[in-house]
């Protein structure tokens, strides 16, 4: 499980996975970082994972530098589908952040 949200997901997602899995921490757009319960974990047989991409340039570069390789291949060729919830043109880059700051957002937020 990939969980940007943290905090309350993070316990939902917990109670989801299967026997050795992987939940991957890659944030705390909930507003609070997860307080694992590692019961949980423990029953599951299960691992949480922190990932940051800045933790992976500082320490594996070369690892770092292939992924981003991959991923610009998979871009021109047209294999990403990112969810694009709003297009708006930059003079309403302000309308833009705030609807980030109210979670209106479900996707990304465009600007052009």
């Amino acid at each position: 499980i990939w969980d940007p949200l943290g905090g309350w997901a993070f316990d939902e997602a917990t109670r989801c996975l299967n026997w050795g899995a992987r939940i991957l921490i890659l944030g705390f757009l909930a507003g609070a970082p997860a307080l694992a319960k590692t019961n949980h974990l423990l029953i599951k047989g299960a691992s949480a994972v922190g990932v940051r991409l800045g933790g992976l340039t500082d320490f594996q570069p070369e690892i770092a530098a292939a992924n981003m390789t991959a991923l610009c291949d998979m871009a021109s060729a047209g294999k990403l589908n990112p969810m694009v919830s709003t297009v708006l043109p930059l003079a309403d880059a302000a309308k833009a952040l705030q609807m980030l700051i109210d979670r209106e957002a479900i996707g990304k937020v465009v600007l052009t």
